[in-house]
């Protein structure tokens, strides 16, 4: 990934989206923002008891980093499922007093192929999917925690696209974003259970450790998702950043902090 500084604020960026110019996209550290103590930093999420007011000057500030307007981000109701929501500006999308606008139902994919439009979501430690398609001009973003890696959300997200803009898995780029690490991840067998299940046969996905516990790969299980959807390998860059690992940069969850961190992405306008 490209670590790239705009207006003190610290953004990760995949080399195979970067290429095209115009498209505005990039994992946001928490690094710079109004937040502190356990959410210090550019914490986006108003659902862990930071000051409302600071969210929103956190979200402001990285709308403005990437010439984005509040009004042109859609924001999503995540709760761990496949679901993946067809994103319109003029389709019901819900107002907030900070400018962006929220998706009536919920989900954890976002899809448009609206030029001026940008998805977000939030992220402490699950692992953000990002997908371009360079072809038909549409854009996708997947929130992917255990659960949603074990149901093939980023599977989901590439169907979600062929069915609403013939989107073809092979031109598609994605994108498998900072998370935790299968140096951190460590679970216990209802979690393992249903990974093996779900990715039979896939080389290293739970990594046993000299203490008898399990660790699980989201990076080997998201990418396995996306092979299994038709996306070409070369078309898959996974960052490799341990969220656990680079608190400096990262909010994380099991880490012990209450923040989370953006994920981005939108078509330019034309």
């Amino acid at each position: 990934m490209i670590q790239t500084s705009l207006d003190e604020l610290l953004l990760y960026r995949f080399e195979n989206l970067a290429a095209w110019p115009g498209l505005a996209h990039g994992v946001a550290s928490r690094v710079g923002g109004a937040s502190g103590g356990t959410y210090a930093g550019l914490n986006i999420s108003f659902g862990t008891g930071d000051d409302p007011a600071l969210v929103t000057a956190n979200r402001r500030a990285l709308y403005q980093s990437l010439g984005a307007a509040p009004e042109q981000v859609a924001v999503a109701r995540q709760v761990h499922s496949r679901r993946v929501l067809v994103v319109s500006s003029s389709d019901g999308l819900e107002p907030s007093d900070g400018g962006w606008r929220t998706m009536p139902q919920e989900g954890d994919g976002l899809i448009t192929d609206e030029p001026g439009l940008y998805l977000q979501m939030s992220f402490g430690d699950c692992v953000p999917l990002l997908f371009f398609d360079p072809v038909r001009r549409a854009v996708g973003i997947a929130h992917s925690g255990w659960k949603g890696t074990v149901a093939k959300i980023g599977a989901a997200t590439l169907e979600a696209m062929a069915a609403a803009f013939g989107s073809r898995p092979g031109d598609i780029l994605a994108g498998i974003g900072p998370s935790i690490g299968p140096c951190c991840y460590q679970v216990r067998e209802d979690v393992a259970g249903p990974a093996r299940r779900a990715f039979p046969g896939v080389d290293g996905l739970l990594v046993p450790q000299p203490d008898g516990s399990v660790h699980l790969d989201l990076w080997a299980a998201c990418r396995q998702a996306l092979l299994e959807g038709g996306v070409r390998p070369e078309h898959v860059e996974t960052s490799g950043v341990c969220t656990r690992c680079h608190r400096e940069h990262f909010f994380s969850a099991r880490g012990g902090d209450r923040g989370r961190f953006a994920a981005i992405i939108g078509l330019p306008m034309p």
